[in-house]
């Protein structure tokens, strides 16, 4: 079972742990100590038997989210785990608009994301280097 929680700066060497196995451009711990001062910026994790094994950021302002990131520990992948950090943010803002980035090639995060009842409306063209961006939105 996962529970869910705000994350605290103690939590924030583990997230930049597990942000490690799956960002080629991982979070360094002051990004996260940044964005969980921010007064708009949302970090939740997941853990599983003590051990966080999940996280999301997303940012609000006025009446749009945006998804910053989310990751998983690998060895806890498959389980629905993301899929109820998605929930949590979602039922955390309503009426909101959802937004978020995801690289082209990551098809799995794209089926994920759709399964949530996001749908692609743009692309970033080389936003991550070699790669395209694909922008996604959700709206209430």
């Amino acid at each position: 079972m996962l529970h869910i929680r705000p994350a605290t700066a103690h939590d924030l060497p583990s997230l930049a742990h597990i942000d490690q196995y799956n960002n080629p451009h991982p979070w360094q711990i002051a990004q996260f100590s940044g964005s969980l001062q921010s007064p708009h910026t949302h970090i939740w994790l997941g853990e599983t038997q003590g051990e966080i094994c999940t996280f999301i950021v997303w940012q609000t302002l006025f009446n749009e989210t945006e998804l910053h990131l989310i990751a998983t520990a690998p060895n806890h992948r498959q389980q629905g785990f993301a899929s109820q950090l998605i929930n949590t943010m979602l039922a955390a803002n309503p009426n909101n608009r959802f937004f978020l980035e995801v690289r082209q090639s990551n098809l799995a995060a794209q089926k994920l994301y759709a399964k949530h009842g996001f749908h692609i409306i743009a692309q970033r063209n080389n936003y991550y280097g070699n790669e395209h961006a694909i922008i996604m939105e959700k709206s209430c």
